[in-house]
C-alpha cells in the first residue's frame, strides 16, 4: 500500500482487494484448498504429512480480516470515485453549496479537463487547489 502516486482511492482499492483476498482464502481453506498458500502446499506435499492447521489457519484469516476492517475501514471505495475522475462522477452529497459550486466550476473548464488528463491524480489535485481552494 506503499509507493509512488499513492492516494486514498488506490488505498482504497487496495484494501477493498486484501479484505476480498482473505475471504477467498478462508472459503478455500474450508474445502482444503490451500493453492494460495504455495510453500505451505510444497511442504505438505514434499513431506507427505497431513494438514491439520486448517482449523487454526481460518481463524487466524478472520482474525486478521477483523483487525484490518478496525484499522482501515473504507466501506465504500466508490465514494471517492469524485477523485478519481471528477469529470465522469457527481460531486459527493456531502458537499456544501459553495463547494459543490466550485465542483461544477472545475468540471466545467476544459482547460482542468486537459490537466486531469496529462498529469498524475495528486498532480491535478495540487493544481486545483489553488484556483478552487473549497474542493
Amino acid at each position: 500500500m506503499q509507493g509512488n502516486n499513492t492516494h486514498l482511492p488506490h488505498l482504497a482499492d487496495k484494501i477493498q482487494s486484501f479484505t476480498r483476498k482473505l475471504d477467498m482464502w478462508g472459503r478455500r481453506l474450508e474445502r482444503g484448498d490451500i493453492d494460495s498458500f504455495e510453500n505451505l502446499k510444497a511442504f505438505i506435499e514434499t513431506n507427505e504429512l497431513q494438514n491439520t492447521a486448517f482449523p487454526c489457519m481460518r481463524d487466524h484469516i478472520s482474525a486478521l480480516k477483523v483487525s484490518f476492517q478496525k484499522y482501515f475501514s473504507v466501506d465504500d471505495s466508490a465514494k471517492y470515485d469524485w477523485i478519481r475522475d471528477p469529470f465522469v462522477a457527481t460531486p459527493p452529497t456531502t458537499f456544501s453549496t459553495a463547494e459543490e459550486e466550485q465542483y461544477i466550476e472545475m468540471t466545467s473548464d476544459s482547460t482542468m479537463r486537459l490537466l486531469f488528463k496529462s498529469k498524475t491524480m495528486a498532480g491535478f489535485w495540487v493544481g486545483v487547489e489553488k484556483e478552487y481552494s473549497l474542493i
